[in-house]
């Protein structure tokens, strides 16, 4: 059965862990930013696994934003309030040649990446606007004012309305899932 690190720190030098997994879950992932760092990250993943072990991730790619994330960008216009806060929140990830470069960099082959489409289905829009603030730990609309982010709110409950089905909110997200191997031997 096959050791996989997906519920240790990798932030904590311990030494036994080098070389012992097969597998490993990038955990410590958030808005597509390595939480210690992208070299770091990988450094440490490839430290505790061992020859063709195994890493997997995913990751928002830039290059295709959510569509929440669209018509939030949207509203923020309609509300004229875009000016240098238009991408106040921002999609922060990778994309397939940033995460290609970075993963050959520590020493990992084998790269291959999907970009997958995942739908989800909300029941209004104050749902949407609670499950992307929970997504953004905090940061969801915060370079705008109260009274700002309420206008925001606004505008974004009637543009999301486009998007309705008999199901309720139906919006695309779309998820890079990337996978490569320990190679033996970094040069």
């Amino acid at each position: 059965m096959p050791r996989t690190a997906g519920d240790i720190s990798l932030e904590h030098d311990t030494p036994e862990l080098a070389r012992s997994y097969d597998e490993a879950g990038l955990v410590q992932f958030r808005h597509g930013k390595f939480l210690i760092g992208p070299l770091a990250t990988l450094r440490e993943i490839r430290r505790v696994l061992r020859p063709g072990g195994r890493l997997g991730l995913n990751v928002q790619d830039p290059s295709r934003p959510h569509q929440s994330r669209q018509l939030l960008r949207r509203a923020i216009i309609e509300a004229g309030l875009a000016g240098d806060r238009q991408d106040s929140n921002p999609v922060l990830g990778s994309t397939d040649e940033e995460l290609k470069s970075q993963f050959a960099a520590h020493g990992f082959a084998g790269y291959r990446s999907e970009l997958r489409a995942l739908i989800d289905i909300h029941d209004d829009a104050a749902s949407l606007l609670q499950w992307s603030e929970a997504s953004a730990f905090g940061n969801f609309l915060e370079a705008f004012t109260p009274h700002e982010r309420e206008r925001v709110r606004r505008t974004f409950a009637r543009l999301v309305e486009e998007k309705r089905t008999p199901e309720g909110l139906k919006l695309e997200r779309y998820l890079r899932f990337a996978f490569a191997h320990k190679a033996p031997f970094h040069q």
